[in-house]
């Protein structure tokens, strides 16, 4: 149903990307400088796959056990490649895809923050219809949701970078920059959307999702309207602190050790040999990865974590001596503000005990700064199968909400 409208910017140097059949806005980086001409932050829109409503309905009503009153509409997934910042600030490309749902409409918006990767092939801009973040994106959007699916740092297009895992600012900006990006599209193709922008994030995702509320508050321009959030890491420090101290782990410690190493990249307070967190052999078989761009496998380390942690590590965590580790999970924490927008977690009856005690925690911190906060159940079989049930339920209360008004 849409076109993409073409449509070009004064260049006055050497452009980043190459010209092709699909390109819109064409950004040019010069010295780190974008030109004045330059209008947003927008840079190539490009075809990446069509779903079938049909397929998406079944998909929906297999996995929700409450009925969801609407249509199923087919979806075009465009490539959006856009402007945006690195974790030094420094101009670069980002990707993701924009679902459109192909039907008449007066669209809501909503920024659909993907989970956990186990691999970089997984990112939104490479999956199409499947058992993906991607495809669940897709169900939202088939029911009349313009939805904006962000890769994040070190995916997609910006691939060749680590993913910068679990940080608060990184998160929030590549989110931010792509929905200015995705929205500037719309307007440019004269795309009707009413005033509702909704976020919602599972895992890595939950915690992406209430930085980017965050951000969207700090910078005003856009009115939101609701947030949702499940399983999100959203205090760093009592996550950590669980995590000496929980017997059921879960995946948690191949996450945990991930989330060091990206810390230990960004902050140059740190900057630290893995023998400092680890004891051997553990130390020596993460230093010899060249690469780190996921969770560690379970089979390289333990979950005896008097085994794992040093006793140095361990005791600067508890002793609270560590100030330098300690301040860097500080400023990734996102449960201690006053949101002026509601925000709703989900909670499973399969959750974890530490998963359980995050959330309460969240909901307790966020409820004593006066903001709106609600917590929700999800009805699941298992808690691996967890985020298309989230992601139904939040679409579902979407619809309730637009349908009452």
């Amino acid at each position: 149903m849409f076109s993409i409208k073409f449509f070009t910017i004064i260049i006055v140097s050497f452009l980043f990307i190459d010209c092709s059949k699909n390109n819109t806005t064409l950004i040019e980086l010069n010295n780190n400088e974008v030109t004045k001409e330059v209008k947003s932050n927008l840079i190539d829109v490009s075809y990446h796959y069509t779903f079938k409503g049909s397929i998406l309905k079944e998909i929906a009503k297999k996995n929700y056990p409450t009925t969801i009153n609407s249509k199923f509409h087919n979806v075009k997934g465009l490539k959006i490649i856009y402007r945006t910042f690195d974790v030094n600030g420094n101009y670069t490309m980002a990707s993701g895809i924009l679902l459109l749902p192909e039907t008449e409409g007066d669209y809501s918006l909503l920024s659909f923050q993907h989970g956990n990767l186990l691999n970089s092939d997984d990112a939104p801009s490479k999956s199409k219809l499947g058992n993906n973040d991607l495809t669940f994106a897709a169900i939202m959007a088939s029911t009349g949701i313009i939805t904006i699916v962000p890769d994040y740092l070190g995916y997609g297009s910006s691939s060749l970078a680590l993913h910068p895992k679990e940080h608060k600012n990184s998160l929030a900006t590549s989110s931010y920059d792509m929905l200015k990006a995705s929205k500037f599209y719309i307007e440019e193709n004269h795309i009707a959307t009413n005033d509702k922008l909704f976020i919602a994030g599972y895992s890595d995702g939950g915690f992406a999702a209430i930085a980017l509320q965050q951000m969207i508050e700090e910078i005003g321009d856009f009115s939101l309207t609701k947030t949702y959030a499940a399983k999100g890491i959203y205090n760093k420090i009592i996550f950590t602190e669980s995590l000496l101290n929980v017997k059921d782990k879960g995946q948690m410690i191949g996450h945990y050790l991930w989330m060091i190493n990206s810390y230990n990249n960004l902050y140059e307070t740190l900057n630290r040999p893995w023998n400092y967190y680890l004891n051997e052999p553990y130390a020596g078989r993460l230093a010899s990865i060249q690469h780190l761009n996921s969770p560690i496998d379970k089979k390289l380390v333990t979950d005896d974590v008097n085994a794992l942690f040093s006793a140095t590590f361990i005791e600067g965590i508890l002793n609270k001596t560590d100030t330098a580790f300690l301040k860097a999970l500080d400023e990734n924490n996102v449960d201690n503000w006053r949101p002026n927008n509601p925000i709703a977690l989900y909670l499973s009856k399969n959750d974890r005990q530490f998963e359980v005690i995050h959330s309460n925690r969240m909901f307790n911190s966020i409820k004593s700064h006066g903001g709106n906060i609600t917590m929700e159940d999800v009805q699941i079989e298992n808690e691996e199968a967890m985020a298309l049930p989230f992601y139904l339920a939040v679409l579902h209360d979407i619809l309730e909400k637009q349908n009452l008004e």
